[in-house]
């Protein structure tokens, strides 16, 4: 099943980077987009999470021993704490997929079998002299 995901991932990925490459804009990748904006949309629920937490501790520091007033509160608090929860957990799991998911892409690797051509002697002595002459 993740192989599918990934033949799919590896089709967006390649018209991302082919739509970056005609724009002009060097590093477009699929995943820098879906993590950029995935990164953005917790941020901002997570300051949000953030903001009604302050709010319900103003609303029980304001609620003068009324005791419906404190238990709003409290459920203000306990579900501001709970989404903060989920941003955090689905930003682990949105990264873990992707990691994953990436991971299992091919790599190109040298040959490195004895006597192969296309690959450089790099011992000293071997290196081929460079050309000085000046060109056109």
């Amino acid at each position: 099943m993740f192989r599918i995901f990934a033949n799919a991932l590896d089709q967006i990925t390649t018209g991302v980077d082919h739509i970056g490459n005609e724009a002009g804009i060097d590093g477009v990748t699929f995943i820098g987009i879906v993590q950029n904006v995935v990164s953005i949309i917790l941020f901002i629920a997570g300051i949000i999470a953030v903001g009604i937490i302050i709010y319900g501790g103003i609303q029980y520091m304001m609620s003068a021993g009324n005791a419906s007033k404190i238990e709003r509160a409290k459920v203000t608090i306990t579900w501001a704490v709970i989404g903060l929860l989920i941003c955090i957990v689905s930003y682990a799991v949105v990264r873990f997929v992707i990691h994953n998911t990436t991971q299992d892409q091919p790599v190109s690797t040298p040959d490195l079998t004895p006597g192969n051509t296309t690959t450089p002697d790099l011992t000293p002595g071997n290196q081929p002299e460079p050309d000085l002459t000046p060109g056109d």
